[in-house]
């Protein structure tokens, strides 16, 4: 899957005004099509992302950590509302791994 941004307007009505984008480039593999993506095996050891970028304008690169943050949250909220949970979680863990 891809996606990017679209549909953004080329010009401001307001002729003093100049306009900027910030775009968002996404791709992903579908998992239900191509399974096998999921671990590192001869089809997948040799993926690689070519992207090319022509502007005047500073990029950045970064990685969405929005998924994460939630979950690091939601956490904290257990945390928070329940002391002593995520030690008594890991303990839970060890003694599942034993």
């Amino acid at each position: 899957m891809f996606r990017a941004s679209q549909g953004l307007p080329e010009s401001s009505d307001n002729p003093d005004v100049e306009v900027k984008h910030n775009y968002v480039l996404q791709a992903t593999f579908d998992l239900m099509e191509w399974p096998e993506a999921k671990t590192l095996n001869e089809q997948t050891e040799n993926i690689t992302w070519v992207m090319k970028f022509f502007t005047s304008e500073t990029i950045a690169l970064i990685k969405d950590t929005d998924k994460e943050d939630r979950e690091k949250a939601l956490k904290l909220s257990w945390e928070t509302a329940e002391p002593g949970r995520a030690e008594k979680a890991a303990k839970s863990r060890q003694r599942y791994l034993i």
